[in-house]
């Protein structure tokens, strides 16, 4: 039996993770598509770590061990304890690495430098409650704000924006 390519195993797998987010990626850039679609693999798969019904102790290894295995070695990933639309994406991981592990060096910084900041941020309020302003506008950078300066870079390291003088 013949093994999908990482590639394609990737592109399968994201549109059932994203409906809208799914459509307008294939529309980006030759390259710069498949770094976005990476990208938002690797963010989906630590909002679904974070989401999952384990221990906060078992979220926060789990965050931690993704987020430090981009580069190499195999994070654990548990088979169970999360919804069931997203298992096709959590039994994909080690095809979303390979992917990552195949960009250019300057996509996988940002990409490693972002989703670890996610990671982190996920973990921070993982067990916490939004009761302030401050808190909503510091949750919604980690689960938002983030992603939006992950495209702003990976867009510029693309060439698709310039720095303005």
């Amino acid at each position: 039996m013949t093994k999908t390519p990482p590639w394609q195993v990737c592109w399968e797998v994201l549109p059932q993770v994203s409906r809208s987010f799914a459509l307008v990626i294939r529309w980006l850039p030759r390259r710069l598509d498949d770094a976005v679609m990476v990208a938002y693999l690797l963010c989906r798969i630590a909002d679904t770590l974070e989401d999952s019904l384990r221990s906060l102790p078992e979220k926060r290894r789990w965050l931690a061990r993704f987020a430090d295995t981009l580069d190499e070695g195999t994070p654990e990933i548990p088979e169970k304890g999360y919804r069931e639309d997203y298992r096709c994406l959590m039994t994909a991981v080690p095809e979303v690495l390979t992917c990552y592990r195949a960009l250019p060096d300057n996509a996988r910084a940002i990409l490693r430098a972002r989703v670890r900041e996610m990671c982190e941020g996920m973990s921070k309020w993982a067990d916490k409650e939004i009761g302030t302003l401050a808190d909503q506008n510091d949750y919604c950078y980690y689960v938002a704000g983030l992603g939006g300066l992950l495209l702003t870079d990976l867009f510029h390291a693309y060439g698709f924006i310039t720095d303005r003088d």
